[in-house]
């Protein structure tokens, strides 16, 4: 993936790698997504059904085998929804694994956050839309993408840190959390 481009549709590169961090199925009560397969919940799965995103046929277990109705779902219910789609790389990929992880809404207050950190003041709202973008978009006229990824993976890290610090029990997840950024950052090709 080229430095600063631009991709308006999700990559095969970008969904392995989430696809890789994700994992398979998993119910585990430590997880509060629930029943999970692919990194999609039932929650989505269910939403994705009810916009026609994919077949209602489709279930939690079957995503498994059937990759298209996985891509289909990353595609439009967070890579796009996310406004990954309008970012350059490597921010871009840094932003669509966190709006996956954390849900779109926490991934836009990343990014508002991150240039709230860089004096490009906006709204801590959770949704990407025009204010937002123009920032960014002012942003990084004045900022390397890597500087401003950089700052991004950092605010992630604060937001883990909450959790634990917040709620103890989901401690069990934070090795799992940390590998995944870290793996993201080097992706990236930021500290």
């Amino acid at each position: 993936m080229d430095k600063d481009k631009i991709y308006p549709e999700l990559s095969s590169e970008y969904l392995r790698l989430v696809l890789n961090y994700e994992g398979g199925y998993s119910n585990r009560k430590a997880d509060k997504g629930g029943e999970t397969n692919r990194g999609i919940t039932f929650r989505t799965l269910e939403k994705a059904k009810r916009l026609g995103i994919v077949n209602k046929s489709v279930t939690i277990k079957s995503l498994t085998n059937d990759l298209e109705s996985v891509r289909k779902i990353y595609e439009y219910m967070f890579y796009r929804y996310s406004r990954s789609h309008l970012m350059p790389h490597p921010l871009a990929f840094a932003h669509f694994d966190a709006s996956v992880n954390h849900g779109p809404g926490n991934g836009g207050k990343f990014i508002q956050r991150t240039l709230n950190k860089l004096n490009y003041r906006v709204d801590v709202d959770g949704g990407v839309g025009p204010k937002t973008l123009a920032a960014l978009s002012k942003c990084l006229q004045n900022h390397d993408v890597l500087e401003v990824t950089s700052v991004y993976c950092f605010i992630r890290l604060t937001f883990y840190n909450a959790i634990v610090a917040n709620h103890p029990d989901q401690m069990a997840n934070y090795n799992g959390w940390m590998n995944r950024l870290n793996k993201v950052k080097v992706y990236c090709g930021v500290k």
